[in-house]
């Protein structure tokens, strides 16, 4: 019996593994880098924070636009998520650049109608 229930919990851990590896290489797969993946000060997160905030708080954007993601790094941005066109694509640029502490914006923005 006692046999019989430890080679149960060591199937049952193994499997547990198995399980949680095979999710960590199909998210490392479909994983694109990104910024944001490396880590970030206080004034990073600050900047980050307030970008969003300037984004958001703009109604004349689209909700996607409102919604782009945002990575800063020493000051650097990047931009990545859809817009409706291209207007809007150097909308959010420029509103971004207005943002005090921002250096430079790498916009990979994509336009949804070209």
């Amino acid at each position: 019996m006692k046999t019989l229930c430890i080679v149960t919990l060591g199937l049952v851990s193994l499997l547990a593994c198995n399980d949680s590896d095979r999710s960590k290489t199909v998210n490392a797969a479909e994983r694109k880098p990104y910024p944001a993946d490396t880590a970030q000060t206080d004034a990073d997160v600050t900047l980050t924070l307030k970008i969003r905030k300037a984004l958001e708080d703009d109604s004349s954007l689209s909700i996607d636009a409102r919604n782009a993601k945002v990575a800063a790094k020493n000051g650097d941005v990047t931009l990545t998520g859809s817009v409706n066109d291209m207007a809007e694509k150097n909308e959010v640029e420029a509103k971004v650049l207005k943002v005090s502490g921002v250096k430079s914006v790498d916009n990979k923005l994509t336009v949804k109608n070209p």
